[in-house]
Protein backbone atom coordinates (compact mmCIF):
# COMPACT_ATOMS: atom_id res chain seq x y z
CA UNK A 1 0.00 0.00 0.00
CA UNK A 2 2.62 2.23 1.00
CA UNK A 3 4.62 1.38 -1.94
CA UNK A 4 1.69 1.94 -4.24
CA UNK A 5 1.19 5.41 -3.21
CA UNK A 6 4.43 6.74 -3.52
CA UNK A 7 5.07 5.47 -6.63
CA UNK A 8 1.37 6.59 -7.07
CA UNK A 9 2.86 10.48 -6.04
CA UNK A 10 5.96 10.56 -8.11
CA UNK A 11 6.38 13.31 -10.83
CA UNK A 12 8.46 13.06 -13.50
CA UNK A 13 10.60 16.17 -14.73
CA UNK A 14 10.61 16.47 -18.68
CA UNK A 15 13.75 18.48 -19.39
CA UNK A 16 15.17 19.34 -23.03
CA UNK A 17 17.63 21.86 -24.71
CA UNK A 18 20.91 21.28 -25.91
CA UNK A 19 24.36 22.68 -25.11
CA UNK A 20 26.98 23.46 -27.61
CA UNK A 21 30.47 23.91 -27.26
CA UNK A 22 31.93 26.29 -30.15
CA UNK A 23 35.65 26.93 -31.07
CA UNK A 24 36.33 29.75 -33.90
CA UNK A 25 39.20 29.86 -35.20
CA UNK A 26 39.75 33.47 -36.55
CA UNK A 27 42.64 36.08 -35.39
CA UNK A 28 43.09 33.16 -33.16
CA UNK A 29 40.98 31.03 -30.52
CA UNK A 30 37.70 31.72 -29.30
CA UNK A 31 35.85 29.33 -26.90
CA UNK A 32 31.95 30.25 -26.86
CA UNK A 33 29.58 27.77 -24.67
CA UNK A 34 26.01 28.06 -25.54
CA UNK A 35 23.13 26.47 -23.23
CA UNK A 36 19.39 26.30 -23.68
CA UNK A 37 17.09 23.76 -21.19
CA UNK A 38 13.54 24.10 -20.35
CA UNK A 39 11.64 21.97 -17.99
CA UNK A 40 8.27 22.65 -16.90
CA UNK A 41 7.15 26.07 -17.48
CA UNK A 42 10.86 27.30 -16.73
CA UNK A 43 13.75 27.54 -19.29
CA UNK A 44 17.16 28.20 -18.59
CA UNK A 45 20.08 29.93 -20.66
CA UNK A 46 23.69 29.83 -20.04
CA UNK A 47 26.20 31.44 -21.82
CA UNK A 48 30.35 31.52 -21.37
CA UNK A 49 32.78 32.75 -23.71
CA UNK A 50 36.80 33.02 -23.52
CA UNK A 51 38.03 35.46 -26.80
CA UNK A 52 41.86 35.08 -28.07
CA UNK A 53 44.29 36.01 -25.67
CA UNK A 54 42.16 36.15 -22.49
CA UNK A 55 43.94 34.52 -19.24
CA UNK A 56 40.83 33.66 -17.68
CA UNK A 57 39.05 30.47 -19.00
CA UNK A 58 35.76 32.61 -18.77
CA UNK A 59 36.18 35.82 -19.13
CA UNK A 60 32.04 36.37 -19.82
CA UNK A 61 29.24 34.91 -18.68
CA UNK A 62 25.41 35.33 -18.72
CA UNK A 63 22.74 33.32 -17.63
CA UNK A 64 18.79 33.69 -17.28
CA UNK A 65 15.76 32.48 -16.17
CA UNK A 66 12.08 32.59 -17.51
CA UNK A 67 8.73 31.33 -16.43
CA UNK A 68 5.55 31.97 -16.75
CA UNK A 69 2.58 32.72 -14.05
CA UNK A 70 -1.03 32.95 -14.84
CA UNK A 71 -0.67 36.33 -17.62
CA UNK A 72 2.54 36.86 -15.84
CA UNK A 73 5.90 36.95 -17.91
CA UNK A 74 9.35 36.91 -15.95
CA UNK A 75 12.80 36.55 -17.08
CA UNK A 76 15.63 36.65 -13.98
CA UNK A 77 19.62 37.44 -15.07
CA UNK A 78 20.10 39.07 -18.42
CA UNK A 79 17.57 40.12 -20.33
CA UNK A 80 17.08 42.74 -23.41
CA UNK A 81 13.86 45.29 -23.62
CA UNK A 82 12.93 45.44 -27.23
CA UNK A 83 10.67 48.07 -27.46
CA UNK A 84 9.19 51.42 -30.12
CA UNK A 85 11.44 51.85 -33.07
CA UNK A 86 15.12 51.59 -31.49
CA UNK A 87 15.43 54.73 -30.33
CA UNK A 88 15.20 54.19 -26.25
CA UNK A 89 15.99 50.38 -26.16
CA UNK A 90 16.88 47.88 -28.76
CA UNK A 91 19.09 44.77 -30.02
CA UNK A 92 23.08 45.43 -29.93
CA UNK A 93 23.02 44.89 -33.66
CA UNK A 94 21.40 48.09 -35.34
CA UNK A 95 19.68 48.10 -38.69
CA UNK A 96 21.78 49.57 -41.97
CA UNK A 97 20.67 51.03 -45.41
CA UNK A 98 20.19 47.24 -47.82
CA UNK A 99 17.87 46.13 -49.18
CA UNK A 100 14.43 45.20 -46.94
CA UNK A 101 15.59 48.16 -44.74
CA UNK A 102 12.64 49.82 -45.39
CA UNK A 103 10.84 46.74 -44.44
CA UNK A 104 12.74 45.87 -41.08
CA UNK A 105 12.34 49.27 -39.35
CA UNK A 106 8.74 49.24 -39.34
CA UNK A 107 8.86 46.39 -37.27
CA UNK A 108 8.67 47.02 -33.53
CA UNK A 109 10.18 45.36 -30.95
CA UNK A 110 8.97 42.46 -29.01
CA UNK A 111 9.35 43.76 -25.27
CA UNK A 112 11.28 41.98 -22.43
CA UNK A 113 13.33 39.18 -24.13
CA UNK A 114 15.87 36.64 -22.87
CA UNK A 115 19.33 37.63 -23.96
CA UNK A 116 21.62 35.22 -25.70
CA UNK A 117 24.21 37.58 -27.20
CA UNK A 118 27.53 37.55 -26.82
CA UNK A 119 28.16 41.37 -26.17
CA UNK A 120 29.27 41.72 -23.17
CA UNK A 121 27.79 44.80 -21.91
CA UNK A 122 24.51 45.14 -23.64
CA UNK A 123 22.29 43.24 -21.61
CA UNK A 124 20.33 44.61 -18.97
CA UNK A 125 20.98 42.04 -15.10
CA UNK A 126 18.09 41.92 -13.14
CA UNK A 127 14.40 41.64 -13.34
CA UNK A 128 11.86 42.32 -16.35
CA UNK A 129 8.25 41.19 -16.65
CA UNK A 130 5.34 41.80 -19.03
CA UNK A 131 1.45 41.97 -17.71
CA UNK A 132 -1.36 43.46 -19.32
CA UNK A 133 -2.38 46.61 -17.27
CA UNK A 134 -5.37 48.55 -18.71
CA UNK A 135 -6.32 48.06 -21.76
CA UNK A 136 -2.46 47.71 -22.93
CA UNK A 137 0.57 45.18 -21.92
CA UNK A 138 3.12 46.37 -19.60
CA UNK A 139 6.61 45.79 -20.33
CA UNK A 140 9.22 46.54 -17.46
CA UNK A 141 13.16 46.20 -15.87
CA UNK A 142 15.23 46.77 -13.75
CA UNK A 143 18.57 46.62 -13.81
CA UNK A 144 22.25 47.18 -11.65
CA UNK A 145 25.74 45.52 -13.07
CA UNK A 146 29.09 46.23 -14.01
CA UNK A 147 29.89 47.07 -17.88
CA UNK A 148 32.95 48.32 -20.14
CA UNK A 149 32.67 51.49 -21.00
CA UNK A 150 33.06 55.63 -20.93
CA UNK A 151 31.36 58.60 -19.81
CA UNK A 152 32.50 61.52 -22.59
CA UNK A 153 30.59 64.20 -24.07
CA UNK A 154 27.59 64.11 -21.67
CA UNK A 155 27.04 60.69 -22.86
CA UNK A 156 27.92 57.03 -21.97
CA UNK A 157 30.01 55.03 -24.41
CA UNK A 158 29.31 51.62 -24.25
CA UNK A 159 32.22 49.01 -25.42
CA UNK A 160 31.17 46.88 -28.41
CA UNK A 161 35.23 45.40 -27.84
CA UNK A 162 34.49 42.77 -25.02
CA UNK A 163 38.22 42.23 -25.46
CA UNK A 164 40.64 41.83 -22.20
CA UNK A 165 44.20 41.20 -23.56
CA UNK A 166 45.93 44.10 -23.05
CA UNK A 167 46.68 45.67 -19.68
CA UNK A 168 44.45 48.60 -20.17
CA UNK A 169 41.96 46.58 -21.05
CA UNK A 170 42.16 44.35 -18.06
CA UNK A 171 42.29 47.46 -15.93
CA UNK A 172 38.90 48.98 -17.56
CA UNK A 173 37.10 45.84 -17.24
CA UNK A 174 33.80 46.37 -15.68
CA UNK A 175 35.25 49.64 -14.54
CA UNK A 176 31.42 51.18 -14.92
CA UNK A 177 28.59 51.12 -12.43
CA UNK A 178 25.18 50.89 -14.12
CA UNK A 179 21.59 51.38 -12.10
CA UNK A 180 18.55 51.25 -15.00
CA UNK A 181 14.58 51.43 -15.14
CA UNK A 182 13.07 51.33 -17.79
CA UNK A 183 8.89 50.60 -18.45
CA UNK A 184 7.14 50.30 -21.59
CA UNK A 185 3.08 50.51 -22.23
CA UNK A 186 1.31 49.61 -25.42
CA UNK A 187 -2.43 49.41 -26.62
CA UNK A 188 -4.09 48.37 -29.37
CA UNK A 189 -6.00 51.28 -31.40
CA UNK A 190 -8.30 50.99 -34.56
CA UNK A 191 -5.90 49.54 -37.37
CA UNK A 192 -2.81 50.18 -35.39
CA UNK A 193 -0.93 50.11 -32.06
CA UNK A 194 0.28 53.12 -29.84
CA UNK A 195 2.34 53.06 -26.94
CA UNK A 196 4.83 55.18 -25.11
CA UNK A 197 8.68 54.34 -23.42
CA UNK A 198 9.91 55.86 -19.97
CA UNK A 199 13.08 55.21 -18.27
CA UNK A 200 16.48 56.37 -16.44
CA UNK A 201 19.77 55.15 -15.61
CA UNK A 202 22.43 56.59 -13.47
CA UNK A 203 26.46 55.55 -14.30
CA UNK A 204 28.99 55.81 -11.96
CA UNK A 205 33.19 55.48 -13.92
CA UNK A 206 35.69 54.35 -11.37
CA UNK A 207 39.39 55.87 -12.03
CA UNK A 208 38.06 58.97 -12.73
CA UNK A 209 34.87 59.15 -10.68
CA UNK A 210 32.69 60.85 -13.22
CA UNK A 211 28.70 60.51 -12.58
CA UNK A 212 25.63 60.49 -15.06
CA UNK A 213 22.04 60.25 -15.17
CA UNK A 214 19.73 60.50 -17.84
CA UNK A 215 15.91 60.21 -18.10
CA UNK A 216 14.30 59.26 -21.27
CA UNK A 217 11.06 59.12 -22.92
CA UNK A 218 9.46 58.26 -25.92
CA UNK A 219 6.28 57.85 -28.23
CA UNK A 220 5.40 55.32 -30.77
CA UNK A 221 3.02 53.29 -32.91
CA UNK A 222 1.70 52.32 -36.19
CA UNK A 223 -1.45 52.71 -38.18
CA UNK A 224 -2.52 50.74 -41.44
CA UNK A 225 -5.28 51.65 -44.26
CA UNK A 226 -5.59 49.62 -47.04
CA UNK A 227 -2.13 49.51 -48.52
CA UNK A 228 -0.40 51.77 -46.70
CA UNK A 229 1.17 51.70 -43.03
CA UNK A 230 2.78 54.43 -41.46
CA UNK A 231 4.72 54.52 -38.13
CA UNK A 232 6.84 56.87 -35.67
CA UNK A 233 8.74 57.03 -33.03
CA UNK A 234 9.50 60.32 -31.87
CA UNK A 235 12.32 60.47 -28.18
CA UNK A 236 13.09 62.94 -25.52
CA UNK A 237 15.93 63.10 -22.86
CA UNK A 238 16.84 65.00 -19.77
CA UNK A 239 20.09 66.30 -21.76
CA UNK A 240 18.00 68.17 -24.12
CA UNK A 241 18.48 65.69 -27.07
CA UNK A 242 15.93 64.50 -29.19
CA UNK A 243 15.61 61.67 -32.35
CA UNK A 244 12.28 61.25 -34.73
CA UNK A 245 12.01 58.30 -37.07
CA UNK A 246 9.31 57.90 -39.10
CA UNK A 247 8.14 56.74 -42.23
CA UNK A 248 5.92 54.50 -44.42
CA UNK A 249 5.47 51.96 -46.71
CA UNK A 250 3.19 51.13 -49.45
CA UNK A 251 2.48 47.17 -51.13
CA UNK A 252 0.25 46.12 -53.72
CA UNK A 253 0.82 42.73 -55.66
CA UNK A 254 4.72 42.95 -56.97
CA UNK A 255 4.61 46.43 -56.09
CA UNK A 256 6.29 47.89 -53.00
CA UNK A 257 7.64 51.43 -51.97
CA UNK A 258 9.31 52.20 -48.46
CA UNK A 259 10.20 55.76 -47.28
CA UNK A 260 11.98 56.24 -43.91
CA UNK A 261 13.08 59.82 -42.42
CA UNK A 262 15.48 60.06 -39.02
CA UNK A 263 17.03 63.09 -37.32
CA UNK A 264 18.98 61.87 -34.30
CA UNK A 265 20.86 64.83 -32.45
CA UNK A 266 24.55 65.19 -32.06
CA UNK A 267 25.61 63.11 -29.08
CA UNK A 268 22.43 61.70 -28.48
CA UNK A 269 21.76 58.83 -25.73
CA UNK A 270 19.15 57.31 -23.97
CA UNK A 271 19.59 53.63 -22.38
CA UNK A 272 20.35 51.05 -25.07
CA UNK A 273 19.23 53.35 -28.13
CA UNK A 274 20.30 51.32 -31.29
CA UNK A 275 18.40 53.14 -33.66
CA UNK A 276 18.56 53.13 -38.00
CA UNK A 277 21.58 55.15 -38.75
CA UNK A 278 24.01 55.16 -41.57
CA UNK A 279 27.00 56.11 -39.66
CA UNK A 280 28.23 54.94 -36.70
CA UNK A 281 29.61 57.94 -35.03
CA UNK A 282 27.15 59.22 -31.97
CA UNK A 283 29.18 62.51 -31.27
CA UNK A 284 28.26 64.51 -34.69
CA UNK A 285 24.46 63.39 -35.17
CA UNK A 286 22.68 62.48 -38.19
CA UNK A 287 19.85 63.34 -40.37
CA UNK A 288 18.73 61.07 -43.34
CA UNK A 289 15.68 59.64 -46.00
CA UNK A 290 16.19 56.01 -46.84
CA UNK A 291 14.25 55.04 -49.89
CA UNK A 292 13.03 51.60 -51.25
CA UNK A 293 11.40 50.38 -54.40
CA UNK A 294 10.49 46.78 -54.78
CA UNK A 295 8.43 45.82 -58.40
CA UNK A 296 8.40 43.22 -60.98
CA UNK A 297 9.15 43.88 -64.92
CA UNK A 298 8.95 40.46 -66.77
CA UNK A 299 10.28 37.66 -65.15
CA UNK A 300 12.37 39.87 -63.11
CA UNK A 301 12.40 41.00 -60.04
CA UNK A 302 13.91 44.72 -59.32
CA UNK A 303 15.00 45.79 -56.06
CA UNK A 304 16.37 50.04 -55.62
CA UNK A 305 17.53 51.23 -52.77
CA UNK A 306 18.50 54.74 -52.07
CA UNK A 307 19.97 56.80 -48.64
CA UNK A 308 20.50 60.22 -48.68
CA UNK A 309 21.91 61.32 -45.13
CA UNK A 310 24.02 64.31 -43.36
CA UNK A 311 25.84 64.92 -40.17
CA UNK A 312 24.17 67.47 -37.65
CA UNK A 313 28.02 68.74 -36.80
CA UNK A 314 31.41 69.34 -38.69
CA UNK A 315 34.40 68.33 -37.43
CA UNK A 316 37.11 70.71 -37.83
CA UNK A 317 38.95 71.52 -40.83
CA UNK A 318 36.19 69.27 -42.78
CA UNK A 319 34.25 70.33 -45.91
CA UNK A 320 32.01 67.43 -46.74
CA UNK A 321 29.42 65.88 -43.84
CA UNK A 322 26.68 64.44 -46.36
CA UNK A 323 27.08 60.83 -47.75
CA UNK A 324 24.56 58.55 -49.95
CA UNK A 325 24.16 55.17 -50.83
CA UNK A 326 22.32 53.39 -53.44
CA UNK A 327 21.77 49.33 -54.50
CA UNK A 328 20.16 47.15 -56.86
CA UNK A 329 19.01 44.26 -57.18
CA UNK A 330 18.04 41.97 -60.03
CA UNK A 331 16.62 38.12 -59.16
CA UNK A 332 15.41 36.25 -62.41
CA UNK A 333 14.22 32.38 -61.76
CA UNK A 334 13.72 30.26 -64.19
CA UNK A 335 12.64 26.72 -62.06
CA UNK A 336 12.54 25.59 -58.94
CA UNK A 337 16.32 24.86 -58.95
CA UNK A 338 18.27 27.56 -61.13
CA UNK A 339 17.88 31.44 -60.23
CA UNK A 340 20.42 34.42 -61.24
CA UNK A 341 20.50 36.85 -59.06
CA UNK A 342 22.86 39.96 -59.33
CA UNK A 343 23.04 42.97 -57.15
CA UNK A 344 25.41 46.25 -56.99
CA UNK A 345 25.69 49.01 -54.30
CA UNK A 346 27.85 52.38 -54.42
CA UNK A 347 28.08 54.14 -51.18
CA UNK A 348 29.77 57.89 -50.65
CA UNK A 349 30.51 58.62 -47.71
CA UNK A 350 33.50 60.44 -46.89
CA UNK A 351 35.69 62.73 -44.18
CA UNK A 352 38.02 64.79 -45.42
CA UNK A 353 40.24 68.30 -44.37
CA UNK A 354 41.71 70.82 -46.00
CA UNK A 355 45.12 69.06 -46.55
CA UNK A 356 46.58 71.11 -43.70
CA UNK A 357 48.19 69.02 -40.26
CA UNK A 358 46.34 69.65 -37.51
CA UNK A 359 47.28 67.97 -33.94
CA UNK A 360 44.41 68.46 -32.72
CA UNK A 361 42.23 67.19 -34.92
CA UNK A 362 41.05 63.24 -35.42
CA UNK A 363 39.52 62.26 -38.39
CA UNK A 364 36.55 59.39 -37.66
CA UNK A 365 36.22 57.03 -40.17
CA UNK A 366 32.22 57.46 -41.27
CA UNK A 367 31.77 54.66 -43.48
CA UNK A 368 30.34 51.50 -42.32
Amino acid sequence: MLLNELWTGRREINIHGSFIHRINRTDGIQHKWIGDFQFDQFRIGILGERDPGELDILDHYSMFLNTKFQDYDYTVGNFQMLVGHGLVSWRSIPVKSDFGTTNSILRRGRGIQPFRSGHESWAYRGLGWEQPMGHGQLSAGISHRKIDGSIENNHVNISNIGLHVSENQIKNRDNMVEAIGVAAWETIIPNGIAGFVVGGGAWRQDHTESYFTNLTSSVYGNYTISNLTLFSELAFTSQNKNAIIMGGKMKHDSFYYGIVFREIDNNYFALRDNAFRNWNNKELGETGVLQELRFRYDKINVNVYSDIFRRLEKLKGEFKRDGHETGISLDQKFNSKLWIQTKLKIQEASSENYGYNDYNFSSVPVST
